[in-house]
């Protein structure tokens, strides 16, 4: 198992299509960035009327509400494209080998399915904690060109992004699961683009409205809980202007606790893996 799990960690990391993606997030950060600038400009035009500031003190201290931890939380909220590149990346590294042949080979060996699996999901696991720290690194950069001193909460970063990771889980296994079934290098790229940008919220609002089931079916989607998560309510730094604006919560609805993601996420993760091993235990090459 150990050696199975270097070889997947070392096929990883010689993966360009892994750096290239987390290019591209510093590129959107960029993007990104540059709207928080000047929708700082826009906060200190419609505080224009404090007379007890002039116009550039209002720009400074507008630009003052973007740290680290406002930055992180920013680029993670709502429909994260985040959780896209990362799902996309994890969708082509996965099913790459059935396109091999691999695939083949793997389901005539007795063992090696149930270590494919956890092999897969533990080199992407930790192709999300790099993927992660890319985004704290690009937080700090941007940060340090918005003229702020960063502040970095680790307990508050760790707690944050740790909870995104287990969203991030229960999606590696839904991709181990498609590409067991599928055997489609397509397939599993479709299905881990549609459940990473949270297009199955619309099915959920549909049967929201139908009054089919006793509860809210749209309150338990895992990819639009994550969306919700408030990083001010981990850690020591206190809440900055903007996030007590907002009462706490997002733009999108009330903030999300540990406690309603992690039943629901780890929950998918346990029943989707579980699946993944029938499927892997059951399922014939269809070449």
């Amino acid at each position: 198992m150990i050696n199975y799990l270097l070889m997947d960690f070392r096929r990883l990391f010689k993966t360009r299509g892994f750096y290239l993606t987390c290019l591209w997030v510093l590129a959107l950060l960029g993007i990104m960035a540059t709207a928080s600038w000047f929708l700082a400009d826009q906060l200190a035009r419609n505080a224009g009327g404090l007379a007890a500031f002039s116009g550039d003190q209002i720009l400074s201290e507008a630009r003052k509400l973007f740290n680290v931890s406002r930055f992180a939380s920013f680029f993670m909220s709502g429909t994260s494209f985040m959780h896209l590149f990362l799902a996309v990346f994890a969708a082509g590294f996965i099913s790459r080998e059935h396109q091999s042949g691999y695939f083949k080979n793997l389901l005539s060996i007795r063992g090696a399915r149930e270590k494919w699996l956890v092999g897969k999901q533990l080199s992407m696991l930790g192709a999300g904690v790099v993927f992660y720290l890319v985004i704290i690194l690009g937080s700090v950069l941007v940060t340090l060109l918005f003229g702020n001193q960063p502040v970095i909460d680790l307990a508050q970063l760790g707690a944050f992004f740790g909870l995104h990771l287990t969203a991030d889980l229960a999606l590696f296994a839904l991709l181990c699961l498609a590409t067991a079934f599928f055997q489609s290098r397509a397939a599993v790229m479709v299905v881990g683009m549609v459940f990473s940008f949270n297009m199955q919220a619309l099915l959920y609002l549909l049967i929201d409205q139908i009054d089919f089931l006793p509860f809210k079916l749209s309150e338990y989607g895992m990819m639009g809980l994550a969306g919700r998560l408030d990083i001010f309510s981990f850690g020591s730094t206190p809440p900055d202007m903007l996030s007590s604006m907002m009462g706490g919560g997002s733009l999108t609805g009330p903030a999300t606790t540990p406690g309603e993601l992690l039943p629901v996420s780890l929950g998918l993760w346990a029943v989707l893996t579980v699946l993944s091993l029938l499927t892997l235990r059951y399922r014939d090459y269809k070449g």
